[in-house]
């Protein structure tokens, strides 16, 4: 358990940057649609925490869950426009591109080098 909470994060966090790198800020926002007891829910809080810890008494994290800033589809425009800073989508993914669906079983990827085999990129 303890693997796939690292796991979750770890995607958290590289899916979040590649969306969107936000400017420096006093606040920063992370939400999230799921329900804040889920497994999502928890990954997405714990990432805020260690935010917070990483940037110290400088800026400010904000964390939302239970879908309080909108679902997901919502969370994604709000990405876009820059009033959410970083979120932690799954479901809607595999609409914007089915290489995303990959995250949505993490239980299947044993390491990194497995995912490199698992994801396949056609030119």
């Amino acid at each position: 358990m303890k693997t796939l909470t690292k796991s979750l994060s770890a995607s958290l966090a590289a899916a979040t940057f590649a969306l969107a790198t936000p400017a420096a800020a006093d606040t920063y926002v992370v939400a999230v649609g799921a329900a804040s007891n889920s497994l999502q829910g928890k990954s997405a809080a714990r990432f805020a925490e260690q935010l917070q810890e990483q940037l110290g008494d400088a800026h400010t994290v904000e964390f939302y869950a239970d879908a309080q800033l909108g679902n997901e589809k919502e969370l994604m425009q709000k990405l876009r426009l820059g009033t959410v800073d970083f979120t932690l989508i799954s479901s809607i993914m595999t609409n914007v591109a089915p290489e995303f669906a990959i995250f949505d079983m993490p239980f299947l990827v044993q390491d990194r080098e497995h995912l490199k085999v698992l994801i396949v990129t056609e030119n």
